[in-house]
């Protein structure tokens, strides 16, 4: 109850956190999604601007290197930066996506998982699993396990709570209600790993309710609510900040009683009831995504 609420809250009261900015140079960040338009491209262009080398996983190359050649007139740093080929909702090409970074760079420092997707129709993939599953989770999953980035940032967010607990790879549905679905089980892997201590320096970000096409209102009441809470939405620059923070910020910043870094409240404790502290159900995700994913550890 307190998590819903806390969504309403969201709508209508939007944090105004801005990252400070680091020194990043000598320093890999590996970033999915990085389109324009999106807080993934703002992210990336600003951790490029503080002197790292950002290395872009993106379905879309072409899209991709034309995003990459923007950031560079912004940054000068063309040669800091690189597009890799990654369909996320594939485990295959997150496969091969690793493969390739490894071939380039022996160690990632920071690995942003930062794609996902909302779909308007019901769709699966692979063995079943629903599309905005496989898209927010199953190649983010394969990235974690083959790069073994020393810090893993998961965007996620608050529209977890509304979710039906599951965290379901085979969820019957579309739309946020699957996207929901999708958040929480980001949110549950991120803190499993956590727990599992496969990477210590993990942070899960709500960044907001932001003002972009990410979101596309299905029919005339979605549109209409939407358009009513507008006002409320913030851009992607500010939606980027709490990215940017968790992937740039020192260590010692991270507390030791959550992961959950939320744009308004700053690092979030989520209660012993929150749907993403049923611990049960998060080892049993994570084994089955390992299943999903061709892992063997």
């Amino acid at each position: 109850m307190a998590a819903t609420w806390r969504v309403a809250k969201d709508m209508m009261f939007q944090g105004n956190f801005k990252a400070p900015e680091v020194d990043m140079s000598g320093k890999t960040v590996v970033i999915t999604g990085p389109s324009r338009g999106g807080i993934g491209f703002e992210t990336a262009l600003a951790i490029a601007q503080q002197g790292a080398q950002v290395l872009l996983a993106a379905r879309n190359v072409e899209k991709a290197t034309s995003d990459l050649e923007i950031i560079a007139s912004h940054t000068g740093q063309a040669g800091k930066l690189k597009v890799f080929k990654c369909d996320v909702s594939s485990s295959e090409s997150a496969h091969e996506c690793a493969k390739e970074i490894l071939k380039a760079h022996s160690t990632v420092d920071v690995l942003i998982n930062n794609a996902g997707a909302v779909f308007e129709e019901e769709k699966t993939v692979g063995a079943g699993v629903e599309i905005s599953f496989a898209t927010c989770v199953l190649g983010h999953h394969v990235l974690n396990h083959k790069l073994k980035p020393r810090r893993i940032v998961w965007v996620t967010g608050d529209i977890y709570a509304i979710s039906d607990g599951t965290a379901n790879p085979y969820f019957k549905g579309a739309g946020v209600s699957a996207y929901a679905n999708a958040c929480l089980a980001r949110l549950m892997l991120a803190l499993e790993m956590k727990r599992r201590g496969i990477c210590q320096e993990i942070v899960a970000v709500h960044p907001g309710v932001i003002r972009s096409q990410f979101i596309k209102p299905k029919g005339c009441l979605e549109g209409a609510m939407l358009a009513t809470c507008d006002w409320a939405r913030i851009d992607v620059v500010a939606g980027a900040q709490s990215s940017i923070y968790a992937a740039t910020c020192p260590s010692g910043d991270f507390p030791d009683e959550t992961i959950y870094l939320h744009n308004k409240y700053g690092w979030y404790v989520l209660e012993p009831s929150d749907l993403a502290m049923n611990t049960e159900r998060s080892q049993a995700l994570f084994d089955e995504c390992d299943q999903l994913c061709s892992i063997a550890r």
